[in-house]
């Protein structure tokens, strides 16, 4: 036998669920096979649960994570659980760090987060519970500012007296008013904020309720690609929005070997959105079809070449991450500012790239 090999009963799997509603089924149902089939995953030997965020899709019932993570951890014994991903640009980031928290002290060692925006991420940083192995992406550029063809409007200034769509209390709504307005001269009050859901701005666009709004993708280019909208500027010159491939310390301390192996699929996930974008838009493509969704396919091509798909910390990483920890020491919710040079693991993107 190879001795680089491993016998399947010393693999660790893990089982990825979405959390799909069966046809003629209701979200009850489907949360409740959820829990059923982790206690069988569980039973198997399976050694982590994932759950996966997906919004507005009708098939699928994972899209509060948080409280699926608690839902499933609570039926369970052993298992670690955990989420792939928060999309950070439609939470408030301080809830996600405050609801992780929360159920790792609930259920102490088993609770995990993937890819992590700044904040949670630094919350955690702080409390010395979780490191960097690298960065998802930097998703500035899936956050943009777009205007109704009809206004007129070409530039952020041109907003002062007009309506403008956003989700408050998100971290999108957070930089259009305090980052993005201000370098353009406006006050708030300069405009009015209508708080309208993102997967509703399109819409109140069209309908002419607002003049613009601050969203996400895949709304920015869905805008776009049915005339009704112009990208007047993306978010990626006021805020780099790093998505952190986070991981717990125990982990990175004592399982280092088993990390070297996810980093390698990992890079060659990387690989393939730069050297053949048309696969990986075809794979997303083909997985919002299969939801029901009639989606074109420049739309989703528009969302995706708007990511900043980069494994490595950019040199504005280290500065950023400590504007938000020198708030939140300010606040009263982290004690002082992380060591970056600690949490921020360059060896194991290494040893990836290296293998």
């Amino acid at each position: 036998m190879n001795p680089l090999l491993k016998p399947l009963h010393q693999i660790h799997l893990s089982l990825l669920d979405l959390v799909a509603v069966r046809e003629g089924g209701t979200v009850a149902d489907a949360l409740a096979i959820a829990r059923r089939t982790a206690q069988h995953a569980e039973a198997l030997g399976f050694t982590r649960y994932w759950l996966a965020e997906h919004h507005n899709m009708s098939g699928i019932a994972s899209s509060a994570t948080a409280v699926l993570v608690g839902h499933i951890a609570g039926a369970t014994e052993r298992m670690r659980v955990g989420s792939g991903g928060v999309m950070l640009p439609n939470h408030a980031p301080l809830v996600v760090a405050e609801a992780f928290g929360t159920l790792a002290e609930l259920y102490p060692g088993r609770i995990d987060l993937g890819s992590l925006g700044a904040a949670p991420f630094v919350v955690g940083a702080a409390k010395g519970d979780m490191g960097a192995l690298g960065t998802v992406a930097y998703a500035g550029g899936t956050l943009a500012i777009v205007a109704s063809k009809k206004s007129g409007i070409k530039s952020v200034a041109e907003l002062k007296g007009r309506k403008v769509a956003s989700q408050l209390g998100s971290e999108t709504d957070h930089v259009f008013q305090n980052k993005i307005a201000p370098a353009y001269g406006l006050n708030k009050g300069d405009f009015q904020v209508v708080n309208v859901k993102f997967h509703d701005h399109v819409s109140a666009l069209a309908g002419g309720s607002v003049d613009a709004f601050a969203g996400v993708e895949p709304y920015p280019s869905l805008a776009e690609v049915e005339g009704l909208g112009i990208i007047v500027t993306n978010y990626s010159k006021y805020d780099i929005v790093p998505l952190m491939l986070a991981v717990n310390r125990p982990v990175l301390e004592k399982r280092s070997s088993e990390l070297v192996p996810f980093l390698k699929g990992w890079l060659a996930a990387v690989r393939m959105f730069k050297d053949n974008p048309q696969r990986v838009i075809a794979i997303v493509w083909n997985f919002y079809k299969s939801q029901g969704y009639n989606v074109q396919e420049e739309v989703i091509r528009r969302a995706l070449l708007h990511m900043d798909v980069t494994p490595n910390y950019v040199p504005e990483l280290k500065a950023y991450l400590t504007d938000i920890a020198q708030t939140l020491v300010k606040r009263g919710q982290i004690a002082s500012v992380p060591d970056w040079d600690k949490v921020l693991d360059r060896e194991m993107l290494q040893r990836a790239t290296q293998a």
